[in-house]
Order: C-alpha cells, then structure tokens, then sequence
C-alpha cells in the first residue's frame, strides 16, 4: 500500500514463501504461528509437543500463568475450567487487566492467549466436576485452591486418565510453592498422594487473605509447570524416562530452597 506496510494476507506469503513449499506443518499450525516457534523448532520435545491435549482446572494465580506459558509452547489444545469471573482481587496475583474485570476467567485467558500467543486453539469450560470427562487429555493440570475439588480431579483422572497420562497438582501462597507430579503407572506415587496429600479443605493451611498470592510467584510455578511438561514429551518422544519428571517439586522464597523428591 501506499505506506508501503505489508497486509496479513502478505505477511502469511512471506513467511510461507520463507519456510518453503517443502516443509509440512500441521492445520492447526499457521505460519506465522511456525515462526512464533522458531527459536524452539529444533528441540527434540517440539514434534511431540505439537501433539499434546493439556487441561488446567482453574485460572487463578497458577492457571492463568501456567496456561499463557503453555500456549507459547504451542500444543495441539488447551482446555481451560473455571467457573469464576474477574474481580479487583485478582490483578495482584492473577494474568489479568483492569479491562478484564467481571468477564470469565476462562473467557478472558483465551483472549490474552489470542493477542499475546497468536493461540487459538483452546476450549473453554465452567466448573469442573465428576461429570467433566477427561480421558482425551495427554497433560492435566490442577491449578486449584479447593481440597475438595482436587480429590475429585484426582479419583477421576485415577479412573479414566490415559494410561501415559501425567497429573500435575500446583499449590501457591505468596512465597512459596508445591508442585506434584505423577503418571498413571507411578502407582507409589499415587499411593502417597492419595494417603498425605488429599486431606480435607479444614485440614489444609488457612493463609491470610492478604499473604495468599504474589505475581512472581505464580509465574515461578507456572513456569516450572511447564517445564515438568517440556520433560513429559522428550521421554515421550524417546518413550523412555530420560529427563526428570520428580515427584514433589518444593520452592520457598525467604530461604530460596529449592527442593525435589
């Protein structure tokens, strides 16, 4: 145009023309979405990474970061749960703007995912409960602050999970967190986090309102999150245990311990 700045549709050809008739990606892959990508193609998790189905129940502080730094990854879905709207209170610890206040959590995350990822492929629920089905998931993630609910994720991905599917739970406060990990097949694993992890919501620590949540520390989790996820599909694409996939991840701010089981 007389500006001389390039339209979308020459954008596309550009890079289309860049990367070569040759090359395949698949449909849900666009080139530009390619070239978002480029500096990452080259690792052996990448192909295997295209291929995941990952759902995050809850968009809070933990799912909404975990769930932006996954879509950069470019997975083949993302399904995010949340029943809740955004309000004041969750700008300080939570991915979200001041425009995204009384829209639903889920609704919002998939936009800022849209503008920030160029990300579209993602699927968007309400509340999450024994009715969700979620045996199609390669990754399922627990960004949760409800007892109750994480134990009715966790008997239902017991139940019906895919049998190299990976559970992660994340738990936040304002300095420090907790991540588990474990696949279908780490019967041990599941063992102990049935019998010292899942106890009731009376039972679990009650922070003060105002020392639950920080940003640093919500993204620190999701990025870790994503990270365990990163090692999920190298030892897939390998389909053997090469990278480390611990059991508990443990992180304290004050002290800066960093700690895995």
């Amino acid at each position: 145009n007389s500006n001389n700045e390039l339209t979308l549709e020459e954008v596309v050809d550009e890079i289309t023309e860049q990367i070569g008739e040759e090359e395949q990606y698949p449909p849900h892959i666009s080139p530009i979405q390619m070239e978002n990508t480029s500096r990452f193609q080259g690792a052996d998790w990448y192909e295997e990474m295209r291929g995941l189905n990952i759902a995050i129940i809850g968009c809070g502080g933990i799912g909404s970061y975990t769930a932006f730094l996954a879509s950069r990854l470019q997975p083949r879905e993302i399904s995010l749960f949340d029943f809740d709207t955004v309000d004041n209170s969750n700008l300080s610890g939570q991915l979200f703007s001041s425009n995204s206040i009384g829209t639903s959590k889920v609704t919002a995350m998939s936009k800022f995912i849209h503008n920030y990822s160029l990300y579209n492929n993602i699927h968007e629920f309400g509340e999450f409960n024994d009715e969700c089905y979620i045996g199609s998931y390669d990754v399922i993630i627990g960004a949760l602050d409800n007892m109750s609910v994480r134990k009715t994720l966790f008997e239902k991905w017991s139940r019906v999970g895919k049998s190299d599917s990976i559970l992660i739970d994340g738990r936040l406060n304002a300095e420090e967190f907790q991540i588990f990990a474990m696949k279908q097949t780490d019967y041990e694993a599941k063992d102990n986090y049935r019998d010292n992890w899942l106890f009731s919501s009376e039972e679990a620590d009650q922070t003060i309102c105002s020392y639950k949540q920080t940003s640093f520390m919500a993204n620190m989790i999701g990025a870790m999150i994503n990270n365990l996820i990163v090692n999920y599909a190298y030892n897939r694409y390998y389909n053997m245990p090469l990278r480390t996939i611990p059991y508990k991840t443990y992180y304290s701010g004050p002290s800066m311990d960093f700690k895995i089981e």
